[in-house]
């Protein structure tokens, strides 16, 4: 048997270990050039801790960051997940980025490299296997996985349905340079990270077009009464509570 993983991210990663471990031939490609910078995602839950457990792996993961025994789903409204039935009462405060470099170290570990810049093209599948073009190389494999992400080149392509519940809010995250203790007051979500700090704002109404730090400092500004200083946007984004 063998199997072609589209996508390097987490879900990727994880599946191309399992299946390593399993004794399949794994190859796992990713279209971007390389691992992006950007932290994107920034906790782990209790689950996936549990999971990584089972591996062995956690305490590669809880060596990154700070554990934190609490969730806030609303401002001001606060989750004690200390109480929680599992070995890992808490969330971990570890950079998505950082979560995918490990899970690739460890894919590495067991003989799977991650081949960067190499994108699924198309694909055609038959009862026996998929046929897939990877950049300019054409492959036959017994399967093709797709963990290429939400708006998945290989979902669509397959033509399989994205059911689901359109959003009712939104929010905005914004990694900049700030002083900490300037925010960290209760008006906003903030997360003091190594030379930057990671604000997460509710959004009235989406805005056309991408995110902005004039819009940042506008609803920043707008949530404290007053002008708070913003340097340098290391990465801005935009999400909403849209489940799939």
């Amino acid at each position: 048997m063998s199997v072609l993983v589209a996508g390097a991210g987490p879900a990727g990663l994880m599946v191309a270990a399992e299946l390593a471990l399993a004794g399949v031939e794994v190859t796992i490609v990713d279209a971007a050039a390389r691992r992006s910078s950007h932290p994107r995602g920034f906790t782990l839950s209790a689950r996936s801790l549990e999971i990584l457990d089972r591996r062995g792996l956690a305490e590669r993961f809880l060596a990154e960051g700070p554990v934190v025994p609490y969730g806030m789903f609303l401002p001001g409204v606060f989750l004690d997940l200390s109480t929680m039935d599992t070995d890992h009462p808490y969330t971990l405060g570890i950079a998505q980025n950082r979560v995918e470099e490990l899970l690739e170290e460890w894919l590495a570990e067991l003989g799977v490299r991650v081949r960067w810049g190499c994108e699924v093209v198309d694909f055609a599948q038959d009862q026996d296997g998929v046929d897939v073009l990877v950049g300019d190389e054409r492959r036959r494999v017994s399967y093709l996985v797709g963990c290429d992400g939400s708006r998945s080149h290989v979902r669509k392509r397959a033509g399989i349905a994205f059911p689901g519940v359109d959003a009712t809010s939104y929010g905005l995250v914004a990694d900049v340079e700030a002083d900490y203790d300037a925010l960290a007051t209760g008006e906003v979500f903030v997360l003091p990270r190594p030379g930057y700090v990671r604000i997460v704002l509710e959004e009235p109404e989406p805005r056309p077009g991408p995110v902005t730090i004039e819009y940042v400092r506008e609803l920043v500004n707008s949530r404290f009464g007053r002008e708070v200083p913003l340097g340098k946007p290391l990465w801005l984004s935009r999400f909403s509570d849209a489940a799939r």
